[in-house]
């Protein structure tokens, strides 16, 4: 059984990537480089997995069908925002695993083999996990 190494929240603003006019500029840097220090943390403890937890926005649902909770299952999910573009490898195992244990304690939980990911995932990925870094990237 594993263990968890490190829990983080993080914030997911698209004004992050846009800037608009009456944003603050240094509070935009100060929050990229508070999310930045989260990615040193991973840096330091390392994980095999990251389990990253989200709001859709209905960007991969729709209001027809939009669960709860969802977990991808499938071997990768792709999101975008802007001009960032993310692939990211899913770790099939740890994802099984935890719909199969939320199925057997009656939690009503989804799952999908594909998943669209928009800003709330995308944001955090460019600015905590900074694929340019090689040893993060690894996570993806």
């Amino acid at each position: 059984m594993g263990q968890i190494v490190a829990a983080m929240v993080s914030c997911h603003a698209p004004a992050l990537f846009l800037r608009q006019p009456g944003e603050d500029p240094a509070q935009l840097d100060a929050t990229i480089a508070a999310m930045r220090r989260l990615g040193r943390v991973l840096d330091e403890t390392k994980p095999d997995a990251l389990i990253v937890v989200g709001l859709d926005h209905l960007e991969a649902f729709s209001l027809d069908v939009s669960p709860a909770f969802a977990v991808v299952v499938g071997p990768e999910a792709v999101g975008s925002f802007g001009s960032k573009q993310y692939r990211v490898r899913v770790h099939q195992t740890l994802a099984r695993a935890l719909l199969d244990g939320c199925l057997k304690r009656d939690f009503d939980i989804a799952f999908c083999h594909k998943a669209f990911m928009g800003h709330a995932f995308v944001v955090p990925f460019e600015y905590v996990l900074e694929a340019a870094n090689s040893h993060r990237a690894a996570l993806r």
